[in-house]
């Protein structure tokens, strides 16, 4: 048998070739889509027997619950993907935002407003249920409520209205609030603008509201990251009365609300709910300060 003749000691190695591309399994992710789905029906049949009330629908709520665990399962097979092909950021996002809907769902249960015949002059008309208008104030793109009159800046050209998150927040109209979603699909960012009818009407309310938010943001996010609460209070004066939160969960993703709440003369007060969850939700700050009544 003739050797191997031995390669000079200066002779370059060969090139190598592309990395191969992570690979996943389709098996965990459709495990981790399974545990989302059980975790969402647990989560809200028990929230839904601990806080309805007796007068709470729980056929409309048992049929929206379903359709959110669907939803929540679809998002995180998706983000299992992400995350085992290498994209954890935008994976852990995704995770994320579809928790902070969630939570918007639980605090719906725990004020009573879910599947309520509510009074008369806290329902949303069919008017204050109307699309936002995309106005143009000092060369700023905003949106404006055409009923409720407040307007916001615009989210930036990369958001995109998005029926889904609505759909994951209420899945059917509510008595007393009206939500509408915009999603980043680039970066996963997730916005969320949400009118609650009679609500807001002291400072302890809006603090109570602040303190289910966030109770509900730890309790759906806990089997993924354990959450930081990073700024929490409120101001009530005069001229502004809103409650701020933020939370990070894991590196660098972060949930930041603002709840601002507004009083009419002789009408319901009500309560605006403006979320962001994404990377470095801090950016989006001036977004979240550009409520105007």
């Amino acid at each position: 048998m003739v050797a191997p003749m031995p390669l000079p000691a200066n002779a370059a190695t060969a090139p190598q070739g592309p990395a191969a591309p992570p690979k996943w399994s389709w098996k965990r992710a459709l495990l981790h889509a399974l545990f989302a789905f059980i975790a969402v029906l647990a989560v809200g049949v028990g929230a839904f027997a601990l806080l309805a009330r007796p007068e709470s629908d729980g056929r409309v709520f048992g049929e929206g619950l379903g359709r959110l665990s669907v939803f929540s399962a679809a998002v995180v097979f998706v983000a299992s993907w992400l995350l085992q092909t290498g994209s954890r950021k935008t994976g852990i996002a995704m995770i994320a935002g579809i928790a902070t809907v969630m939570v918007g769902l639980f605090v719906l249960i725990a004020s009573g407003a879910y599947g309520i015949k509510g009074p008369a002059d806290n329902r949303v008309t069919a008017a204050e249920r109307a699309p936002l208008e995309e106005i143009t104030e000092a060369g700023e793109r905003r949106l404006r409520h055409p009923a409720f009159g407040f307007s916001i800046r615009h989210p930036g050209p990369g958001f995109q209205e998005s029926a889904e998150v609505v759909k994951a927040m209420g899945m059917r109209p509510d008595p007393e609030s009206q939500t509408y979603g915009f999603i980043d699909a680039d970066s996963g960012a997730i916005f969320a603008l949400s009118v609650m009818k009679g609500m807001g009407a002291s400072q302890l309310a809006l603090k109570q509201h602040l303190d289910n938010f966030e109770r509900g943001l730890r309790s759906s996010l806990a089997v993924k990251a354990e959450p930081r609460t990073l700024e929490k209070g409120i101001l009530w004066d005069e001229r502004r009365r809103v409650g701020t939160l933020r939370v990070a969960v894991g590196e660098d993703i972060g949930v930041a609300l603002a709840a601002y709440a507004v009083e009419r003369p002789a009408q319901a007060p009500f309560i605006v709910n403006l979320s962001i969850t994404a990377h470095n939700a801090e950016r989006f700050k001036s977004l979240l300060d550009s409520f105007r009544p």
